[in-house]
């Protein structure tokens, strides 16, 4: 058995490690998402707009899906661009929680997050560079879909990094209040994430590696649709809700119908299945 062989396997210990890693996603993503104003007062932020902690949630939700759900298999095609993914999504909220403690911002949320956000990016910087024999699936995705990844990578570009750079900048231009300035540091983090993961896709074009990578966006997506919809019904005024609305939606929906032509109608079927 070559390198190439035995690197195209996780381990035991590494999916236990990715699980483990998954634990504060997950308490991130059901907290923002079912208690955003308890899940605030215990940040000790303000909570004020808690349609962005649901954002922040719904964002967190697809990282923790994706996972649960490619972790059933050993094979490293189905989470290399996951782990790519969290490896963006880790090291910009480390990179967050530093620029928060230049500002002056020393509570102790912002320091779990740095160490946080330091562990998870080592764990993913390690786990790629043993895997980086692997070989790579053919690619055998449509042109059109190539072309919906960048478009839809293009638009989450600057709700990365504005928010991550700029938060005080990025409230004010949808007309919120810049308050919980780590909050918008933290999505724009996941986001930057999902940014990457838009990248690995145009240059893999497997749809054996995009499989996964899609339930995350499907889950984030439709998660963001519904969270901006019941915010505009309680009255949410923020254009945000409605760019929100309108991006994911689209989104949403291309992921679903390449999903469904892909496997039949089983959305949640591994990867043996016919091309898109």
């Amino acid at each position: 058995m070559d390198l190439t062989d035995r690197t195209d396997r996780i381990t035991d210990l590494e999916r236990l490690l990715l699980l483990t890693a998954t634990v504060p996603i997950a308490v991130l993503s059901l907290g923002a998402l079912l208690i955003p104003d308890l899940f605030a007062r215990l940040l000790g932020a303000t909570g004020a707009h808690l349609y962005l902690y649901r954002l922040v949630g719904a964002a967190a939700l697809g990282y923790m899906a994706a996972l649960a759900w490619a972790l059933r298999s050993t094979r490293w095609a189905s989470v290399r661009l996951l782990i790519a993914a969290l490896l963006g999504f880790s090291a910009s909220a480390a990179l967050g929680a530093v620029l928060q403690l230049l500002i002056g911002d020393t509570k102790g949320i912002v320091s779990v997050i740095l160490v946080l956000g330091l562990a998870v990016s080592a764990l993913t910087t390690a786990l790629l560079f043993a895997h980086r024999a692997t070989s790579r699936s053919a690619s055998n995705i449509s042109r059109w879909l190539v072309g919906f990844f960048v478009g839809a990578t293009l638009v989450a570009l600057p709700f990365a990094f504005v928010p991550l750079f700029f938060p005080a900048a990025f409230a004010h231009a949808f007309g919120l209040r810049a308050t919980d300035l780590l909050l918008y540091r933290l999505g724009g983090a996941e986001l930057a994430g999902y940014v990457v993961l838009g990248i690995l896709e145009i240059q893999s074009r497997s749809s054996v590696e995009i499989h996964p990578a899609a339930i995350m966006v499907l889950f984030f997506n439709s998660v963001a649709v519904l969270a901006s919809l019941l915010a505009m019904v309680a009255g949410e005024r923020s254009p945000l809700a409605y760019v929100v609305a309108a991006a994911s939606g689209a989104v949403a929906v291309v992921t679903l119908l390449a999903l469904t032509r892909r496997t039949g109608g089983h959305l949640f079927r591994d990867e043996a299945s016919p091309a898109v």
